[in-house]
């Protein structure tokens, strides 16, 4: 799953940050794993200790996911200084890690879509006016 996001967002130009942080925010398994996992042990496709594998790692990412979306700029910096040690690249240039970003936003003004309109967005926007 990790490739998978990482080359996608990377593939639509959206920068090695944001291919970073969209994987690390996305890391978390879901239930549909396991629903698929059991169907393929009743076909006899796959053993029983995938399953557990499974199991395993769906109940620490979803423990684990909710801090690492807390901290995901901090872990993408951690992320970069270490590969640049691995890979013996010149120190961090501007806007590699999360020093330079510590508010986590880039832009002043952002714009705020609403999808739906119902009594409370309308409420939420006549507040705003």
């Amino acid at each position: 799953r990790w490739i998978g996001i990482f080359s996608v967002v990377l593939g639509l130009k959206g920068g090695h940050r944001l291919a970073a942080v969209s994987t690390i925010n996305l890391s978390q398994i879901s239930e549909f794993a396991l629903v698929i996992c059991s169907l393929g042990i009743n076909f006899g496709h796959i053993g029983e200790e995938t399953l557990t594998i499974i199991i395993w790692t769906f109940a620490i990412l979803a423990i684990l996911s909710s801090y690492m979306i807390g901290y995901n700029y901090k872990i993408y910096g951690f992320q970069c200084r270490l590969m640049r040690k691995v890979l013996r690249r010149s120190p961090k240039s501007t806007g590699d890690t999360a020093d330079d970003h510590e508010d986590g936003g880039d832009h002043v003004d952002r714009n705020i879509v609403l999808l739906g309109f119902h009594k409370i967005a309308a409420m939420l926007i006549a507040h705003f006016e």
